[in-house]
């Protein structure tokens, strides 16, 4: 039997769908590396696979030569990507710097991948990586986010931009594109991931934007910035652009148009770092067992688990009743007065049906919001369907609202236990695992700009329990809040939210709130707690700090959460940082809202 023949780095770099990249003179195509989210892929993937990214953990391995002695380091990374970054990359090729890093990789082409983790003194292979790595990083600088534009600046004319990215703004038409081509996708069933990369087989890799660098540990997340590497397409990252920056185009079905931005003074954002008003509507106020109950048929016409003991069980929300809207208009005109303006309204999972959810949130209500997620939930239409859950996220966009569907990754599972805990006995056998009965179509994940300075993204209850696949991409992309919709008991600092939320505060460093139903809530019942009725339906969890219980008083009907930006400096584990720029949400208020309309029932 043949020796298996070592992955070499040009096979590596060719793989990444770039192909043939040193030419037959022995000098690299320079032309292959002028985009820096490109080139970001191919370095850290290559880091990353080999493990020598642990290098950079280690100072006494790097060289004497002046970049690369602590205090000048990152120095000369801003310098060389402040150059990049102001280059027209679609037509010159990028800074000396990276054409030499570039230059280094041919020398050492046709080496084993797996060499560059040596931990010998001598192995500086690796080197070159970490520069290309650390050059990309920072030319990316703000890529996604709102960094300006001259007013109706059109995107294919980077003369337009004032400021000095013109990598950023290539991102974001980049987002742009992506954001008005997926309606267009998902009719024709294509499917198309969206990355910043241009020349980089999404199968290999996906770059996009990042928000927190983890201070804890070390892996590939802890070189970078202002960009996520993330690989395989098992779930899709999608980065929404920020609503600040779309122009309308009354031409245009989705009513934007694609080829400008809007002129944006960051200092002039509403709610740039903070404060963040939101208010917890936790809807429905009840629910009762008849409301779960077996789908018919079982799991046999509908493929899946075994039958036996296994079954599927169903949802249905109650109707919303036709003063609702009042009601919360009410509500909303009560944080107003109480904190000023309310950039959003969060309801729990399965609060509504998609019918009730379009009747609600009109242009009456939506005139005092910047964005709405709420979970939806639509019972199966035949006993051969299934269901669907999933939260609706409706930003505002120039004077309008668009929609974003997320489907909800996991199915629940209800055990002996939890049948028993919620008294769900009545219409569900407590002898069987009952599977919710939904469909699990492909994976998304949705991350949405609030300002200049924060992003934020939505999960849905098993989707914080269950966190593989899509923790991934949590860790990697760092967003500043995640917001966690839930059909759970009491949001307890001894239950399993508060452990899993831990996790993300850990790493990435997100800031978790999560949120159930009263109506969930009060359905909860565990033997020590029989006759306790708690209205704690959410929680607040930030880095460095206790999980805080969030509770309704029981003549109110809403909590309002404001929340501050904090600056914080966050570091790379080679010692480069953001000077400050990354921003942790902090909970600043809790007010209690109380309507002065009678509560709908």
């Amino acid at each position: 039997m043949c020796p298996v023949r070592p992955y070499t780095i040009d096979q590596a770099i060719q793989s990444m769908g770039i192909g043939k990249w040193i030419g037959e003179d022995g000098t690299p195509d320079f032309t292959l590396f002028r985009w820096p989210p490109d080139v970001f892929a191919i370095a850290a993937t290559i880091l990353r696979e080999s493990g020598a990214y642990l290098h950079a953990a280690r100072p006494h391995v790097y060289p004497s030569d002046t970049c690369y002695k602590v205090g000048t380091w990152a120095e000369h990374v801003g310098s060389v990507a402040h150059d990049w970054r102001t280059r027209d990359v679609y037509k010159v090729d990028p800074p000396d710097q990276v054409c030499s890093a570039v230059s280094e990789l041919v020398r050492i082409a046709e080496s084993p991948i797996h060499e560059l983790s040596r931990t010998a003194e001598d192995n500086l292979d690796w080197l070159p990586f970490l520069r290309l790595l650390s050059y990309a990083d920072h030319a990316c600088q703000g890529a996604g986010m709102v960094f300006g534009a001259a007013e109706g600046a059109e995107l294919n004319n980077i003369d337009c931009y004032p400021l000095d990215s013109i990598v950023s703004s290539y991102c974001i038409k980049l987002l742009i594109k992506h954001f008005m081509g997926r309606d267009e996708q998902e009719q024709q069933s294509k499917f198309a991931p969206f990355t910043l990369c241009r020349l980089i087989d999404p199968a290999k890799a996906v770059v996009v934007p990042k928000m927190r660098t983890s201070q804890r540990g070390a892996t590939i997340r802890s070189l970078s910035l202002y960009l996520a590497l993330l690989n395989g397409t098992d779930v899709e990252p999608v980065w929404n652009p920020p609503h600040q920056l779309l122009v309308r185009s009354p031409t245009n079905p989705k009513g934007v148009d694609s080829t400008k931005i809007r002129e944006v003074d960051i200092q002039q954002l509403p709610g740039s770092a903070g404060p963040y008003n939101i208010i917890l509507l936790p809807w429905p106020y009840e629910i009762v067992p008849s409301q779960f109950t077996p789908v018919a048929g079982g799991l046999d016409s509908l493929g899946g688990r075994p039958q036996e003991p296994h079954s599927f069980f169903a949802y249905r929300p109650h109707s919303i009743p036709h003063t609702f809207q009042r009601w919360l208009l009410n509500i909303i005109n009560d944080a107003q007065a109480t904190v000023g303006p309310v950039h959003g309204v969060v309801m729990p999972e399965m609060a509504m049906t998609q019918s009730d959810f379009d009747n609600v949130f009109t242009d009456e209500v939506l005139g005092h919001l910047d964005f709405v997620a709420c979970g939806v939930y639509e019972a199966p239409t035949s006993t051969s369907s299934l269901g669907r859950n999933y939260v609706v996220i409706r930003s505002r966009f120039d004077g309008r609202w668009g929609n974003v569907v997320q489907e909800k990754h996991h199915r629940w599972a209800l055990d002996r236990g939890q049948v028993m805990m919620y008294g769900l006995a009545s219409t569900l056998r407590p002898n069987r695992t009952w599977w919710e009965g939904i469909s699990l179509p492909r994976r998304c994940l949705n991350f949405f700009a609030l300002d200049a300075m924060t992003a934020y993204t939505v999960l849905i209850c098993e989707d914080l329990a269950r966190p593989d696949p899509v923790a991934d991409a949590i860790r990697a992309v760092g967003p500043n809040l995640v917001i966690c919709l839930l059909m759970d008991g009491p949001q307890l600092s001894s239950r399993w939210s508060a452990r899993y939320a831990t996790v993300l505060a850990d790493d990435p460093g997100s800031s978790i709130i999560t949120l159930s139903s009263v109506g969930m809530v009060a359905l909860s019942r565990t033997r020590e707690r029989i006759h306790e009725k708690s209205r704690t339906i959410a929680m607040w969890r930030e880095p460095g700090a206790a999980p805080v219980e969030l509770t309704l008083d029981p003549d109110c009907d809403a909590l309002l959460v404001s929340l501050s930006g904090a600056p914080t400096r966050e570091e790379t584990i080679d010692g480069r940082h953001d000077g400050g720029m990354a921003i942790q949400p902090r909970l600043a208020g809790v007010f209690q809202l109380r309507s002065s309309v009678a509560r709908p029932q």
